[in-house]
């Protein structure tokens, strides 16, 4: 009981400190947490369920386990599947718009409905208080109380409006920022699918996948170079970059999962053109058409080479180019940031401004940019960077691939030599003879054999090569070699016998 004093004084201290953080935190709660509040409520329930069936969709028009396309039908799909996302990207942002907007006005509206019926009950206190009033002194005394005290109500209906209005605010706020995050899910998850289907089930290996085209070893005029003419560097996959790539896998660092992506998903053939070439101090290749300027690529950073031996007029060429791809790509991935930036800020938007006040402790503009690069994020630019280097590899082992057909485009361009007039000029000139002539047949049976043995298609990866118009590039020149020998030993012997 000695202590009674000071236990009583820090009781009651502690008391008011614990009622007065109870307070404050009930005025934050009020203030801030609007799922309580009857309108607000309905109206972010609203928004929520539209941005998880946003979320939901996709920005791209492919499918797992859908067979391979060409490089004009994965364009036409995706402007496709564009032009009906844009249409449902701007039915969203109206519907949310008009939520908000149908939100604000109800809240606004209800503040006010509160106020007059608080006043209501003061003025039916202050009729009571009049018909009490028994002189005329009195009641001049009560209607002059009674005109202050509206003046003190209208004054403070406005204050409470402008404080609604900047609780409003920090609702649209919140309202952006939910949008915002549904956004970024559609673009990010977008992307990654992308990314899935463009990552292989295995890594390709260029020589199984060139001995499996050729059914057997290269063609007579010599083997394949284990060297690319392009890099200098093998034309195999790298063990040792091959191991650091499983290492780090961006896939595992995004947190992305193959699921049932990983199959075969462009075409792309591969074809025997005569072109115009230029040197390579110009800058200038080979393009699609067969003329010399070579586009730049549209992301920087990522270089594409030419098919080896340029400066033959027949060269072996990817069609469409690789550059051609990775440019269609990366144009389908500007489409999709582009898409998701129609949808408007709600704290821009015009139809909402009169509802709205910005609170004492905010700034005076709003940070659109920072909102934008919400909307992208540093995860959507990682995805890109990995979606073009992943392109690039594809499209580098379709390139090696090429390249082992190399033998078979050089024997096509040595057999452009041999007519029957050039081996009537040696037989004149004493350098062919019988022997030479069944060693040449022999010899052109042999390329017509590699030649069939082709298979006519070819998967490597996400790619499927289509070899069926370089096959008919080839199969002619061994015939009309074998045609023009066939033809001239009749001559020849017609000859021997009249002379």
């Amino acid at each position: 009981f000695r202590q009674f004093r000071m236990w009583k004084a820090f009781k009651v201290w502690r008391r008011s400190v614990a009622a007065r953080k109870a307070t404050v935190a009930r005025q934050v709660l009020s203030k801030n947490l609007f799922i309580l509040h009857p309108v607000f409520r309905e109206a972010i329930l609203k928004i929520r369920a539209a941005c998880d069936e946003l979320s939901a969709q996709k920005l791209h028009a492919l499918s797992p386990g859908e067979p391979p396309i060409s490089l004009d039908s994965f364009l036409a799909r995706h402007r496709s599947q564009a032009e009906s996302m844009l249409r449902m990207l701007h039915d969203f942002s109206r519907g949310v718009v008009h939520t908000t907007q149908d939100a604000c006005f109800r809240a606004i509206e209800l503040m006010e409905q509160t106020l007059l019926a608080s006043k209501e009950n003061a003025s039916s206190a202050g009729s009571k208080l009049a018909t009490a009033a028994a002189t005329s002194v009195r009641l001049a005394v009560v209607r002059a109380t009674n005109m202050a005290e509206d003046a003190q109500f209208s004054y403070a209906i406005n204050a409470a409006r402008r404080s609604e209005k900047r609780r409003v605010h920090n609702f649209v706020r919140l309202l952006d920022y939910m949008v915002c995050n549904a956004l970024h899910v559609l673009l990010v998850s977008s992307t990654s699918d992308m990314l899935l289907a463009f990552t292989p089930s295995s890594p390709p290996d260029v020589e199984e996948a060139a001995m499996h085209a050729q059914g057997i070893g290269m063609p007579s005029p010599g083997p394949p170079s284990p060297v690319s003419k392009r890099s200098g560097s093998p034309a195999g996959i790298d063990e040792e970059s091959q191991m650091e790539e499983e290492q780090e896998d961006p896939l595992m660092l995004l947190g992305l999962q193959k699921a049932e992506w990983g199959g075969p998903l462009l075409k792309l053939q591969v074809l025997l053109k005569e072109v115009s070439t230029t040197s390579p101090e110009d800058g200038h290749g080979l393009s699609e058409d067969g003329s010399i300027a070579l586009p730049e690529p549209k992301r920087a950073g990522v270089g594409w080479s030419l098919p080896s031996d340029t400066g033959s007029k027949e060269v072996l060429l990817l069609h469409p180019m690789p550059l051609a791809f990775h440019n269609v790509v990366m144009e389908v991935q500007d489409g999709f940031v582009s898409q998701v930036q129609v949808v408007r800020r709600l704290l821009l938007h015009e139809k909402l401004k009169d509802y709205m006040e910005q609170p004492l402790d905010s700034n005076d503009c709003v940070d659109v940019e920072g909102f934008e690069s919400i909307i992208v994020g540093d995860e959507h630019r990682l995805v890109v960077h990995e979606l073009a280097r992943r392109l690039k590899n594809a499209f580098e082992k379709a390139e090696q691939l090429r390249d082992k057909f190399e033998p078979f485009r050089e024997l096509v361009i040595a057999n452009q030599r041999i007519s029957e007039e050039s081996m009537m000029t040696e037989v004149k000139a004493g350098r062919r003879n019988i022997e030479t002539f069944r060693r040449d047949m022999d010899h052109f049976r042999r390329q017509l054999r590699d030649i069939r043995k082709i298979q006519p298609k070819q998967e490597l990866g996400v790619l499927v090569l289509h070899l069926e118009e370089m096959l008919q590039s080839f199969l002619p020149s061994p015939k009309r070699c074998l045609e023009a020998i066939t033809s001239l030993l009749p001559k020849l012997t017609a000859e021997r016998y009249n002379e």
